[in-house]
């Protein structure tokens, strides 16, 4: 599974290349404005699983690293994928910790896809009105539609707007911190009338929900655990679908788990963008030193411990081995992104709910994380304190 997975990312990153070199750029879809939003009466969707086995999703960020390969031509474009695809497999394996491959046959007949669309249906019906079972009859009845096909039976059907969805569902890694039952999707928006894409974007049901587990605990009692998670993940996919067309925006802002924002961190200081009155210096950042699960990391507060920076333990002497290696802030990014994970996975697995994640970033790297929870996620760090 996981060479398959590679690869798909080789032969990815090869088309990814000649498209660039003949083309230059891709044209965007047309925007999803709030004035088209008003307009959508009927809706109609389809789900397409693109694979019946368990997957494992690559959620441990290295794709978007960049070591500046490509200011050496093709050869320092391969040379960044080799790098890119080590690091990949060490995170993984470090997330996993053994093969999934059991628990993908006890969840092989798992009507995931069911319920996804049941799940959709039953929040969109609230808003519009949602194209009928005929709907999904005639669009089963073609045989590999392609969108024109969508559209024919929207049209049929009286429908204005489409929406498809095609998901994978698995296991989430992410490095250090366990693996979580996730489904990684590719959402698309259309206008049935006009033809027009108005959307289309990568998703994931762990930006609004992420429960990390160890293998074992999935595999117990027949996946059990697993097979409720992935319910979870399935409604939590549903929420970030919703935000799209403009609703559930304030749950949302309570659940989201990703990253809001990156800031400049020669723009941070103790007093901004938020004032952390707790173990916090201007010149060296985060002062309190915590360890869980054998990682130290550092931390500083607000006095209401709602808003927490973290920083990598050995900040300095990362940054200057990156200097003198010209690794312009990889081993630096590396360990704070590894700090971030865990003190997230601490936090959320105990109850507290993330409202916004900064990261704090300079030239080629990561220099640090603000936090902000709905309680004194603060106090309940310095528990942890060395």
């Amino acid at each position: 599974m996981r060479n398959a997975v590679r690869g798909k990312m080789f032969y990815q990153w090869i088309c990814l290349c000649f498209f660039l070199s003949v083309m230059g750029c891709i044209s965007a879809p047309k925007p999803l404005t709030d004035e088209k939003l008003r307009d959508i009466e009927t809706l109609g969707f389809v789900t397409v699983q693109e694979n019946d086995e368990i997957q494992i999703l690559d959620h441990t960020g290295v794709a978007k690293k960049t070591y500046y390969g490509h200011t050496l031509g093709y050869g320092g474009l391969l040379a960044e994928y080799v790098a890119k695809e080590a690091e990949s497999e060490k995170r993984t394996n470090s997330s996993l910790e053994s093969s999934p491959e059991t628990l993908g046959e006890n969840i092989s007949k798992f009507p995931i896809k069911s319920i996804l669309d049941a799940k959709l249906r039953l929040r969109f019906s609230e808003e519009y009105d949602v194209a009928d079972s005929q709907f999904d009859q005639d669009l089963k009845e073609k045989e590999a539609p392609g969108v024109a096909d969508y559209l024919k039976v929207c049209k049929a059907a009286g429908v204005d707007t489409f929406l498809k969805i095609n998901f994978n569902y698995g296991l989430a890694v992410y490095g250090e911190i366990k693996s979580s039952a996730a489904i990684d999707a590719k959402m698309y928006i259309y206008d049935v009338k006009t033809g027009d894409l108005l959307t289309k974007k990568s998703i994931s049901s762990d930006t609004y929900y992420r429960s990390p587990h160890t293998l074992e605990e999935y595999m117990n009692d027949d996946a059990m655990l697993f097979k409720q998670e992935l319910i979870d993940a399935a409604a939590g996919l549903v929420l970030r679908v919703a935000t799209e067309f403009g609703l559930d925006l304030d749950r949302a802002a309570s659940e989201k788990i990703g990253v809001d924002e990156e800031i400049p961190y020669a723009w941070f200081s103790c007093q901004a963008p938020y004032l952390l009155e707790q173990n916090c210096s201007d010149s060296l950042g985060a002062r309190l030193n915590i360890e869980i699960s054998g990682q130290r990391v550092k931390v500083a507060g607000s006095n209401s411990g709602e808003v927490i920076l973290v920083m990598e333990d050995n900040y300095a002497a990362h940054s200057l081995v990156d200097q003198l290696t010209f690794n312009l802030g990889t081993l630096r990014a590396q360990h704070t992104n590894t700090a971030f994970e865990i003190i997230e996975s601490e936090l959320v697995s105990n109850g507290f709910k993330l409202i916004k994640i900064i990261k704090l970033v300079s030239t080629g790297s990561v220099n640090g994380y603000i936090l902000v929870v709905d309680g004194n996620g603060y106090d309940f760090l310095k528990g942890f304190a060395n």
